[in-house]
């Protein structure tokens, strides 16, 4: 499932004095519940489309993508930017070759697409926290990059949320069960054997 985050001004890349809106986007796994995030450019069909082709560049196609009906993924008059004239359904069919359905919760129902929300929700809370000394006199001092950078660090912490305790026999030590030990095998923090 995926959703977008609302907007956070960064410094503009070329011209430092500048400052833009960007979208982050969060992907959830609805099976493992491991956030992924990607940063959009602004709230085109064009720059979702960008974050989303990065995305199944590196994690693959999912099978099944669960969405609020957001503007930019719904909007048949939304042209896709890369020199072409393709709407959203010829996206959604160029995805259906690689396996992917899409299913949009109704208008006003973003509820049903609650673990989405939920990771918005802790997302948020993690930012304000790894953000608090980002803004000087009112102006951000992230640039595009660097908020990727911080998005996916605060991922990683989402990740290493404990999902239930299990208790060691050696030492009897108690150790959390993380998402990212699902993944990985091991915490962000633990060491690698």
């Amino acid at each position: 499932c995926l959703d977008f985050m609302g907007p956070i001004c960064v410094k503009a890349m070329v011209n430092k004095r500048a400052l833009m809106k960007v979208y982050p986007l969060l992907l959830v796994c609805q099976a493992t519940g491991a956030l992924h995030t990607e940063v959009a450019h602004d709230y085109s069909t064009a720059a979702f489309l960008l974050a989303f082709d990065h995305y199944t560049s590196v994690r693959g196609y999912p099978i099944k993508v669960v969405s609020d009906k957001g503007s930019q993924l719904t909007s048949g008059g939304n042209h896709v930017a890369f020199g072409s004239e393709e709407t959203w359904q010829h996206v959604e069919e160029t995805s259906a070759r690689h396996g992917t359905d899409w299913e949009f919760v109704p208008a006003g129902a973003q509820f049903r697409n609650g673990l989405a929300e939920a990771r918005v929700k802790a997302v948020k809370k993690t930012l304000d926290q790894m953000l608090s000394s980002t803004i000087i006199g009112g102006k951000p001092t992230l640039n595009y990059a660097e908020l990727q950078s911080v998005l996916s660090q605060a991922a990683n912490i989402v990740n290493d949320r404990p999902l239930f305790v299990k208790e060691m026999r050696e030492g009897e030590r108690i150790v959390p069960i993380t998402v990212n030990q699902r993944l990985r095998g091991r915490t962000s923090t633990g060491r690698m054997a």
